[in-house]
């Protein structure tokens, strides 16, 4: 009897899974699904939804030599991020896969205090900074 009603409630915590999971989905798709259709506004300003289609700010993006710049600045910092930390990576859960269980909670802890540092550094910075602000 106990099984059956533990098999009903997974099924029924899959369900919930689920459904939690499409929301998420549905929310963080959801400003794409916006922004691309106001991208081919023709407007002067960016409007949702566009009353004229053109190709307006993709010209004026591709025509610019700052925004190519930065462009150019931003792919090569993303390829040699990816170069660097996916190598680092693997090994790092490679050898954490053959350490023991001490060392290896030792050392998760350790990566998981340099985030919260940086986190909390970059908290008490921002304060600091708008407390100027006002």
């Amino acid at each position: 009897m106990a099984a059956i009603e533990m098999v009903g409630k997974r099924k029924n915590n899959n369900l919930w899974l689920g459904v939690v999971g499409a929301c998420v989905l549905f929310f963080l798709t959801l400003p794409t699904l916006i922004v691309i259709p106001m991208s081919f506004s023709g407007a002067s300003y960016l409007e949702f939804p566009p009353e004229s289609w053109s190709f307006r700010w993709y010209e004026s993006y591709f025509g610019s030599s700052e925004w190519m710049k930065a462009t150019r600045t931003s792919l090569l910092v993303a390829f040699l991020t990816t170069i660097i930390a996916t190598p680092l990576g693997f090994l790092a859960a490679y050898g954490l896969t053959f350490t023991s269980a001490r060392v290896r909670n030792a050392l998760s802890y350790l990566s998981l205090f340099q985030f919260w540092c940086r986190l909390y550094l970059l908290r008490s910075v921002s304060f600091i900074f708008m407390q100027n602000l006002v």
